[in-house]
C-alpha cells in the first residue's frame, strides 16, 4: 500500500501500525488517515488536521487507496489526544500502541487502559465512526450580534465572584470526582439536588463505562411557547489527578464549568421561557467524552429538536494573561459563536478570542453533539502551549488558583446568551394593585393594605404588589389609590421598579 509523501513525513509510530493487506474484507470500522481535507466516498470523517483528516472505513480497501490504515488489529475503541511536545510523548509508557500525527496521539484500547490516557495529553476524546448527518431544522437562527437588555443585565447581576467562589469551594469538596468513584457519585447526587431545588425537572441520565455505572444529571425548564425547541447548557462534573482515586480537587477542569451550569440555571430559573433549558453535568469526560457521547446519541435517536449546545470547560484560570475567553465553533455553529462573542463583548469586560473552523474541534463535550450536526460551542480560558493551566490534571487543581471575576463574567455571558435564545419573560409575576396575591383587585385589597400598614398581617409578597400607584414604594397614597380605582378612577401599573 502506498502511503503519501506528506503523510509518510508527518505519521511518527510507536511500536507498530498495521496496514491492511490488499482486499483484507474490514468486519469492523477501522480509523485511517488521509492527505487534505474534504469528504471521501466511502469514509466517515472523523477530525480534520491542517494536512489530513481522520475517517473511518468499512468493507474492503483497495491497495492503491490513498490513506494508512491505524492499528486496525488493536483490540478497542480509538482515542484522540493532544500532546505538547516530545518531551511528553516520551511518557507515554512502552508498552501502550499509539500513532502520532504531529501533536496527536492515537490509542486503540479498551476502557480500562483509556481512562488512564488523559495524563499524558489534553482534549481525549474518543472517536466513533458516526454518519454525517442531514441539516437540521432550527426553531431560528440565532442573531450575530446584541446589544445589552437591561433586563437580562439584572437577572445576571445575581451571579457575582462569591457565589462562583462558594460554589466551586463546595464541588472541589468532595475528595474526588474521577469518573470511577464514589465521590463522583455523590458530586452527581449533589448537583441532581441542586437542580430540584431551583425548580427544575431533575433527572438522571445513567449510562455504564468500564464496568462502572455512572450519570449525566439533568435539570429541565420547559419552554412555554416552543417548547420542542432545545438549548443545552453542559460542562462535565468529573475530574482526575495525579491519583484520581484518592484525591482530585477539579477546581477548573471542570468545576468552573460545573459551577457556570449551575449559576446559570440559578439565574434564569424563575423566569418563564419560550424555549427549553436544559442544564446538563456530564460524567466521564477525562475518559474520551463518554458521558456527552451517550447522550448526544440519545437525543439525536430522539430527532430532538437541539437548536443550541453552550459548554463550559476550564473557564476560571487566567494566569499571566488578561482576562479572555476562547469560543470555539464549527460550520454549523459559527452565528452562535459570533453571538457568544458579542454577548461577552457587551455583558462583561472580558476580551474574546473566537475560531471560526470547518470541522468541531475534539477535546470536551460539545464536539460529541457537534460531529452529529447540532450547533454546538465550546468555551474555554485557555488551548494553547503558552497559556495552558499548569496544574491540569493534578492535585494542585484548587480553587486559589481561579480568578473569580473572570469566572463570573463567564457565567454571566452564559447566562445572557441563555436568555437571548430562550426569551425568558421578565414580566411581573404578580399584578399591580392585587395586595393579597387573589389574583384580582378589589375591596379585599384596600383592607389587607390598611391592616398591614397599620402593623396587621405579614407584609404582601412581593411588597411590590401593593403599589398601586407606580411610585416603586408601599404607603397610605397607595390606599387611596385602590379606592380612588374602585370608584372608576385609573388602574394600578406598575412601576419602573418592578
Amino acid at each position: 500500500m502506498t502511503t503519501p509523501l506528506l503523510l509518510s513525513t508527518l505519521i511518527s509510530v510507536a511500536l507498530s501500525v498495521g496496514e491492511l493487506e490488499p482486499q483484507v474484507p474490514i468486519h469492523d470500522a477501522v480509523l485511517a488517515v488521509f492527505e487534505g481535507q474534504g469528504p471521501r466516498q466511502g469514509i466517515i470523517p472523523a477530525f480534520y488536521g491542517v494536512d489530513f483528516t481522520l475517517g473511518f472505513i468499512h468493507g474492503e480497501i483497495s491497495p492503491d487507496a490513498p490513506v494508512t490504515v491505524i492499528l486496525p488489529y488493536a483490540v478497542g475503541d480509538y482515542y484522540i489526544i493532544r500532546i505538547g511536545s516530545g518531551e511528553s510523548f516520551a511518557q507515554i509508557p512502552s508498552n501502550l500502541e499509539y500513532v502520532r500525527l504531529g501533536q496527536y496521539a492515537i490509542f486503540r484500547a479498551e476502557p480500562a487502559i483509556a481512562a488512564g490516557l488523559s495524563r499524558y495529553g489534553w482534549g481525549l476524546t474518543r472517536l466513533n465512526p458516526i454518519p454525517q448527518p442531514g441539516e437540521r431544522i432550527q426553531h431560528d437562527r440565532p442573531p450575530a450580534t446584541v446589544q445589552a437588555d437591561s433586563n437580562i443585565l439584572e437577572m445576571i447581576s445575581i451571579i457575582t465572584p462569591e457565589s462562583s467562589h462558594q460554589l466551586i469551594t463546595e464541588l472541589s469538596s468532595f475528595a474526588t470526582r474521577y469518573s470511577f468513584s464514589q465521590g463522583c457519585r455523590d458530586a452527581e447526587q449533589d448537583v441532581f439536588n441542586r437542580f430540584g431545588e431551583l425548580g427544575l425537572n431533575a433527572t438522571y441520565f445513567p449510562f455504564q463505562f468500564g464496568g462502572t455505572n455512572m450519570r449525566n444529571v439533568i435539570g429541565e425548564k420547559l419552554g412555554e411557547v416552543y417548547p420542542e425547541s432545545v438549548i443545552i447548557i453542559c460542562g462535565h462534573l468529573d475530574c482526575t489527578s495525579e491519583i484520581p482515586e484518592q484525591l482530585a480537587p477539579g477546581a477548573e477542569d471542570n468545576g468552573s464549568g460545573s459551577a457556570v451550569v449551575l449559576e446559570v440555571a440559578r439565574a434564569i430559573s424563575p423566569f418563564p421561557c419560550e424555549l427549553t433549558l436544559r442544564f446538563v453535568t456530564v460524567s466521564g469526560e477525562e475518559q474520551g467524552l463518554i458521558g456527552s457521547d451517550y447522550y448526544a446519541a440519545y437525543v439525536d435517536s430522539q430527532n430532538e429538536n437541539i437548536v443550541a449546545v453552550i459548554n463550559a470547560d476550564m473557564v476560571g484560570y487566567s494566569g499571566p494573561y488578561a482576562q479572555d475567553m476562547y469560543i470555539f465553533s464549527d460550520g454549523l455553529s459559527h452565528s452562535l459563536g459570533a453571538l457568544g462573542a458579542s454577548i461577552i463583548s457587551e455583558y462583561t469586560d472580558l476580551d474574546t478570542v473566537p475560531y471560526y473552523e470547518t470541522f468541531p474541534r475534539f477535546g470536551s463535550d460539545h464536539y460529541s453533539f457537534a460531529i452529529r450536526g447540532f450547533p454546538a460551542i465550546f468555551f474555554i480560558d485557555a488551548w494553547f502551549d503558552f497559556d495552558w493551566y499548569p496544574y491540569y490534571h493534578t492535585v494542585a487543581d484548587t480553587v486559589g488558583n481561579l480568578n473569580m471575576n473572570q469566572q463570573a463574567a463567564i457565567a454571566q455571558a452564559v447566562a445572557a446568551m441563555a436568555g437571548t435564545l430562550a426569551r425568558p419573560d421578565f414580566s411581573p409575576r404578580y399584578v399591580a394593585g392585587d395586595v393579597n396575591g387573589s389574583g384580582s383587585v378589589n375591596g379585599v385589597d384596600v383592607v389587607y393594605l390598611v391592616s398591614y400598614l397599620k402593623g396587621g398581617p405579614p407584609p404582601p409578597d412581593p411588597i411590590l404588589r401593593a403599589d398601586a400607584n407606580g411610585s416603586c414604594s408601599v404607603n397610605g397614597i397607595d390606599v387611596v389609590y385602590l379606592v380612588s380605582y374602585l370608584k372608576g378612577g385609573p388602574p394600578p401599573f406598575y412601576g419602573d421598579c418592578r
